[in-house]
C-alpha cells in the first residue's frame, strides 16, 4: 500500500517537472528584476528566430535556490518552467542540433530536469551505508 501510494506521488512529481528546462552559463545577473521575459525572449535569440513565431510562453523562471556566487565563480542555473509542453520540445531538439551553445561569449546548456525517484535516492543510500560499513 505504502508503496502503490510513494508510485503515486512520483508520478506526480515526474509530470509536475515535465515542461521544465534548466540553463546553465547565463551570467549572473543578466534576467535583471524579471526573468520569465527574459527567458521568453532568450530561447528566439540563442537558438534562432525562425524557431518560433513568437517569443515562447514562460510561466515560471528564476535561479537555483543556491547561494548568489562571488565574482568569477560559476553563475547558479535558471529553472525555467515552458507554458506549453511542445515549446519545451522545440527549445531541445533545436538545442541539440544547434550543438555548442554560447551566450554573450559563455558557454551554456540547455537540459531537462530529470526526477529521481525517492525509491532510486533510497536504493543508493543504503549501497552508500553498506559500503561505510564494509569499510568501517
Amino acid at each position: 500500500k505504502n508503496r502503490a501510494l510513494q508510485e503515486k506521488v512520483d508520478d506526480l512529481e515526474n509530470r509536475s517537472r515535465r515542461q521544465n528546462l534548466r540553463i546553465i552559463g547565463i551570467p549572473e545577473g543578466e534576467e535583471g528584476n524579471n526573468p520569465t521575459a527574459f527567458m521568453s525572449s532568450f530561447f528566439s535569440k540563442v537558438l534562432d528566430v525562425a524557431v518560433f513565431q513568437k517569443d515562447p510562453e514562460v510561466d515560471r523562471a528564476h535561479r537555483s535556490l543556491a547561494p548568489q556566487p562571488r565574482t568569477g565563480e560559476r553563475p547558479r542555473p535558471m529553472i525555467v518552467r515552458m507554458h506549453r509542453f511542445q515549446d519545451k520540445e522545440k527549445i531541445v531538439r533545436k538545442a541539440r542540433e544547434k550543438g555548442p551553445l554560447t551566450y554573450h561569449g559563455n558557454q551554456m546548456n540547455i537540459s531537462l530536469i530529470s526526477v529521481q525517484t525517492w525509491h532510486g535516492k533510497e536504493h543508493i543510500l543504503m549501497e552508500s551505508s553498506l559500503s561505510c560499513e564494509v569499510l568501517g
